[in-house]
Formats: C-alpha cells, sequence, structure tokens
C-alpha cells in the first residue's frame, strides 16, 4: 500500500514537472514569438501558460506554497493594484461606458488575479531550465519580429502610438522581457549572451523605427548600468521624478490652457493635445479627483467627446480616467515597487530598477 502511494505521489510530481515545464515554454517562448504576428496571441497564451502553472502546482503542491501565494498576494505592491483594481470597479458608477468598461475590467482584474497566484505557485527554487527559456525567447521573439517586418504589411507600421502596430507591442514587449533576461544572464555569469540579447532587442526598435521605445530602452539601461553602483541613489532620484512626473501632469495641461489665448494653441502635436484634456479638466474642475471613469479616454476619443489628437499617455490616462486617487494608488504601487528592488541582490537589482524604469518612461511617453 505505501509502495503504491508512493508511485502515486512520484506520477504526481512527475506530471506537475511536465505541465511547469510546457507552461513556462508557452510564456517565454511562445508569447514572445506570436507577440510578433498578431495581437490575439498574448490573450491567448498568457492566460493558458499561467492557468497550466496553477494546475500543475494544484497537482503537487510544493511544501510551504500556500503560504507563498498569501505572501505574494498580501504584498504592499499587490494590494495597492487591488486598491487601484477596486477604484476602477468604483468608477464605473459614474463612466458614460459602463458596460465595455466592464468587461474590460472583469478581463483586467482577473489577468492580473491568475498572474500574482502563479507568481506565488512558483517553486521555491528556480530551475536553470527556465532562466535560459527566457533567453532563448527574447533571441527567437526578436527573430520573429525582423520576419514578420519583412514579410508584413509595411502600411501597419504607420501610426502616431508608440504601440500603435503590432510590431511596435511586440518590440516593446521584447523590451520588456529583457529586464529578465539580463538579469538571468548576470546571475549565470553569461553577460556576453546578455550584450547579444541587448544588441537584439535595440536593433529592432531601429529596423521598425520606434524611436520612444529606443529612448526608454538607453534610458532604462543607462539607468541600470549607474544601480551597479549606486543603486539606492539612482531608486530615489527616480521615485522623485516618477512623484513630479505624476503630480505635474494636470499643472501642465491647466497652464497650457492658460496660455490659449496668446497663439500657443496653434501648436501642432503635444502641446494642443494637452489643450484638448485642459477643456475638460478646465470646465469640471471636480473631475481632478474623481476622473471620468475607467475605459472613458480612447471611447471618449473615438465618440468625438475629445478630439482625435487628445494625449493617449499612460500618466495622462490614468489623471483622465482614475483622477487623484486613482494616480495617488498607482504612484504608491511604484514606488513600493522600486524600494523592493532594493531589497534583491547586487545582479538582480539593477536589472529590476531598470525595468520600472524603463515602464515608467513608456508610460510618460
Amino acid at each position: 500500500m505505501q509502495s503504491y502511494s508512493s508511485h502515486q505521489s512520484n506520477l504526481a510530481e512527475d506530471a506537475s514537472q511536465l505541465m511547469m515545464r510546457i507552461a513556462h515554454i508557452i510564456l517565454f517562448v511562445g508569447v514572445p514569438v506570436g507577440a510578433a504576428f498578431s495581437r490575439r496571441a498574448v490573450f491567448i497564451l498568457l492566460p493558458l501558460g499561467l492557468a497550466l502553472i496553477l494546475l500543475a502546482a494544484a497537482m503537487n503542491m510544493p511544501q510551504g506554497g500556500l503560504g507563498r501565494i498569501r505572501e505574494v498576494f498580501s504584498h504592499p505592491a499587490a494590494l495597492f493594484l487591488s486598491g487601484l483594481l477596486i477604484w476602477s470597479g468604483l468608477s464605473l458608477i459614474w463612466t458614460p461606458y459602463i458596460g465595455p468598461a466592464s468587461e474590460r475590467l472583469v478581463k483586467t482584474t482577473g489577468t492580473f488575479a491568475l498572474a500574482l497566484w502563479a507568481a506565488g505557485a512558483q517553486p521555491t527554487r528556480t530551475k536553470t531550465t527556465y532562466l535560459y527559456l527566457i533567453l532563448i525567447g527574447l533571441g527567437l521573439g526578436s527573430v520573429a519580429t525582423a520576419i514578420s517586418f519583412v514579410i508584413g504589411d509595411q502600411t501597419a507600421l504607420i501610426s502616431r502610438d508608440i504601440d500603435g502596430s503590432i510590431l511596435d507591442r511586440s518590440a516593446l514587449g521584447l523590451n520588456l522581457i529583457l529586464w529578465p533576461a539580463l538579469a538571468a544572464a548576470f546571475v549565470r555569469q553569461k553577460k556576453t549572451i546578455g550584450a547579444l540579447l541587448l544588441l537584439c532587442s535595440a536593433s529592432i526598435m531601429i529596423i521598425i523605427g520606434n524611436k520612444a521605445g529606443l529612448f526608454a530602452l538607453g534610458l532604462a539601461l543607462l539607468t541600470a548600468v549607474l544601480c551597479l553602483k549606486f543603486s539606492e541613489g539612482i531608486a530615489k532620484l527616480w521615485a522623485g521624478l516618477f512623484t513630479l512626473i505624476l503630480g505635474l501632469a494636470p499643472v501642465l495641461m491647466l497652464v497650457s490652457h492658460a496660455s490659449e489665448g496668446s497663439g500657443i494653441e496653434q501648436s501642432p502635436g503635444f502641446i494642443a493635445s494637452l489643450m484638448s484634456m485642459a477643456d475638460m479638466f478646465y470646465l469640471e474642475g471636480w473631475r481632478l479627483l474623481t476622473g471620468h471613469g475607467f475605459d472613458s479616454l480612447l471611447r471618449s476619443i473615438n465618440t468625438g467627446i475629445l478630439p482625435s489628437h487628445a494625449p493617449r499617455s499612460v500618466i495622462l490616462e490614468i489623471w483622465y480616467e482614475l483622477g487623484f486617487w486613482g494616480m495617488i494608488t498607482l504612484l504608491a504601487m511604484l514606488l513600493v515597487l522600486l524600494r523592493h528592488s532594493l531589497g534583491q541582490s547586487r545582479e538582480i537589482a539593477p536589472f529590476q530598477i531598470g525595468g520600472l524604469v524603463y515602464l515608467g518612461t513608456l508610460a510618460i511617453l
């Protein structure tokens, strides 16, 4: 009887490990490659990979696994993320697009919950194979993006948004994966491979002409290099910059509104788009506290409430949709993540901070 029970346990463990490997292949290789050819690939493969991790963990939950899951969900960053999602849910009361916004919020909340649960269900000691999968996925994803550029419809590359085409989204996603890939290469003393991956990511941005993404990559890389020597000071510097930029976003809009009579309204691009946002906040000042409701910016542009040239920066989107309370919650989550990065090892902290700077720069742009 004991032998049969041990045999069953071994079968469950083997099946769990196989499923975990398949899940990581889907997440680290399938998602980067698929994203180069289809927008839907991420929305199909990402939940599939996360679900397989949960299933694998359920079949053979490691010792202390439930405790780690609780630890992930109780992390301050996860709590602030929950607060942001709760505030987004409350904003459905006053959003003019409650139907589509509700659907998107449910999908967003479900994805984050699944990702957090899967993160907590990971084994305590990560297999070396999984680290190499990140490196392989980034390399194959770069090749796939280059192939998609060559064989794809070139008109799809023309967009005023930095993530407006499939290739733009793919390249930006690859640059996001780059940071854990660099950390993995650094930990495994594979610095040459890390340098090659960095060169691939930068080359892809140059090939498709995504200057904003290339700028964000360069700034984040400079941050990571400086963090190798001055991690605490650099993290504090970026914490201050993010606080200043997030807090002053509506002030910038209102200043542009006040300058409207000086002829600056004829300026193209960024200034003109800021004025279109400022008009809304100037007429409805209390909206700076509450926002206009979750998922309202792009839909307001599409329905003509806002002009087509209105800015779509994530920073301004947060202010427009979720107002002051949304901004404060997002900022608190970002600051917690920066502080958490300082607690990582010297090999990982610079790349984690670099990844946050990359994301923050894209949000500003």
